[in-house]
């Protein structure tokens, strides 16, 4: 595939910039990010990510020496990360990563992908496990203090999932009702939220899984009237089964991928490279 000069510089000035001081590293990219959205649910790269300080060591080392990228993804939550009809792990998230690597180290096969649940992905980078989250991840005040985050590639909102033959419309329809949601996740939050809008709480009635396949199942079953989550996920998830998707966005989700606590190297790396990809048409 075509390659970006640009990348070629950044990667050779990181690396040789690697054992200087946080004030001697590499300045943000210049240029502007595209302002027009492509499509509702996709977000331009207009935000400016707030700056912390740099660690002593940048995982953009790491993956320089290993030539290779590690990433958190989720374990199977379409269409941002799954495996595919040939086996193969694939979706929006895992081809950005693997477009990452082709930029970064020319070649899109130098991928290990850690699929984890909602509420292991940001412990895992946090262990050291890996290089990046790309998961799916919606930026929220409380995870900027564990993680710093990149510019946002992704705009979705929450709605609701039931079956076919649900008289449910709306939040409002479910006082009462069993409804499914995901642990580690903003749902949670924004579904309470939004039920006490309505008037009521939730409380025992709101049910929590690890993976979404299990809460899909549970609805199937009966186990539960509603699951919740980001609207574009759910329609994925209602295609081919007794399904459908209901309600208005009742949040809105700001997808972004996470690095290490004050790693501005990476980070500037990545938002470098969501603004390339923009501009160039590959995103």
């Amino acid at each position: 595939g075509k390659k970006t000069t640009s990348y070629g510089w950044w990667v050779s000035e990181s690396a040789r910039q690697a054992g200087a001081s946080a004030s001697a590293e590499t300045a943000a990219p210049g240029g502007q990010a595209a302002t027009a959205e492509r499509r509702p649910e996709v977000a331009a790269l207009t935000e400016e990510p707030a700056a912390t300080a740099a660690p002593a060591v940048s995982r953009l080392d790491q993956i320089l020496d290993k030539h290779r990228l590690t990433a958190v993804v989720q374990i199977a939550f379409q269409p941002f990360s799954f495996y595919g009809e040939d086996g193969r792990r694939t979706g929006f998230d895992v081809d950005m990563v693997r477009e990452f690597a082709r930029r970064w180290l020319d070649d899109p096969t130098a991928v290990t992908f850690l699929p984890v649940p909602d509420d292991a992905r940001i412990p895992t980078l946090q262990k050291g496990r890996a290089d990046i989250i790309a998961a799916a991840l919606t930026k929220t005040p409380a995870r900027a203090e564990e993680v710093d985050f990149s510019l946002t590639y992704f705009k979705d909102g929450q709605q609701l999932l039931v079956r076919e033959d649900s008289a449910i419309a709306d939040v409002c329809d479910l006082r009462g009702r069993k409804v499914a949601a995901i642990r580690g996740s903003t749902s949670l939050d924004n579904i309470q939220a939004a039920a006490q809008r309505c008037g009521f709480k939730l409380a025992n009635d709101l049910v929590t899984f690890r993976r979404h396949d299990d809460a899909v199942e549970a609805l199937l079953e009966g186990q539960v009237e509603a699951y919740t989550s980001d609207g574009v996920a759910l329609e994925n998830l209602a295609e081919g089964r007794r399904l459908k998707v209901v309600g208005n966005h009742f949040s809105e989700e700001r997808y972004g991928f996470a690095v290490p606590e004050g790693d501005q190297r990476l980070l500037q790396l990545v938002n470098h490279t969501l603004e390339e990809m923009e501009r160039d048409g590959t995103y």
